[in-house]
């Protein structure tokens, strides 16, 4: 893998205007090691190391690897000098620790439902219930997935969306209806999904600690999805311990690696005592 040290160069923050993409930053903080007895008198702590790594399409992120003493501690102040902006935009590879700003974790804003999504859209094509006999069921409460639901359109008779803003899926219900004729119901109150026989919440933190949660059947029975791999190349450069999904969404949502949105889980699995409304 190529990297470059970048300790000590100062970065701008990227931004949107100048690569077209934002960058970010895999955060390793490596507990203390004690030296041996006849080298703790000369003992220094490395100093951090901050490498970028490249990525297709030009684009790349930084690899920080910070040491800490032997109290536990780490002092990450130098790394908004070395990464820029993307001291905003941290994932962790092991264990996290408590950050101060303008330091920043990475929240993901629509890959992990985009990952549910092809997962559940997986699932329900190798269903053997008809179309026909389908009421399928949403819960988009923000209004962020109107296009990723067309998909679903051929594998019901109806669709239904629980969203508290339900103008914002107008335009959609009406083009939906006069090109397959398909209804589709749209309400801000949950009760819409009730006599719904799937249900669909890609937005659902679940027991399994993933997002979206895919329901079957008026008594319910639950499933979430695990089990999730990178292709090859990217898998290559994720950093050892990194969440494969967080670093995915990174991907994706930062760097513009398109590649990655037709990627799910391997599989679902049912999940006990779970309720999506």
């Amino acid at each position: 893998m190529q990297t470059n040290n970048v300790l000590n160069r100062k970065h701008p923050t990227y931004n949107e205007g100048m690569w077209g993409v934002f960058m970010f930053t895999v955060l390793q903080v490596h507990p203390y090691q004690k030296p041996p007895l006849l080298k703790r008198l000369f003992y220094r702590r490395p100093d951090p190391v901050v490498t970028r790594v490249p990525l297709r399409g030009g684009a790349f992120f930084y690899k920080a690897d910070f040491f800490a003493d032997k109290h536990g501690k780490t002092d990450l102040s130098v790394l908004p000098n070395s990464v820029g902006g993307c001291a905003q935009r941290l994932l962790w590879a092991g264990a996290e620790m408590q950050i101060q700003p303008p330091l920043q974790k990475f929240v993901p804003t629509l890959y992990s439902e985009i990952l549910f999504l092809n997962t559940a859209l997986h699932f329900l094509r190798a269903q053997p219930d008809p179309p026909h006999a389908r009421i399928l069921g949403f819960a988009d409460s923000e209004a962020r997935l109107q296009e990723r639901i067309i998909p679903f359109v051929r594998l019901a008779k109806t669709v239904k969306i629980y969203t508290a803003f339900p103008n914002q899926y107008d335009a959609l219900s009406k083009d939906i209806l006069a090109e397959w004729g398909l209804s589709v119901i749209v309400s801000s109150r949950k009760e819409v999904l009730q006599d719904c026989n799937v249900v669909l919440a890609p937005s659902f933190e679940n027991r399994l600690g993933t997002r979206g949660v895919l329901c079957c059947g008026r008594e319910p029975i639950c499933y979430a999805g695990e089990q999730f791999s990178l292709p090859q190349e990217e898998e290559a450069r994720r950093p050892e311990n990194t969440d494969a999904v967080l670093f995915a969404a990174a991907l994706y949502e930062l760097c513009n690696v398109k590649g990655l949105e037709n990627l799910r889980y391997a599989r679902l699995k049912q999940i006990k005592g779970e309720t999506i409304y």
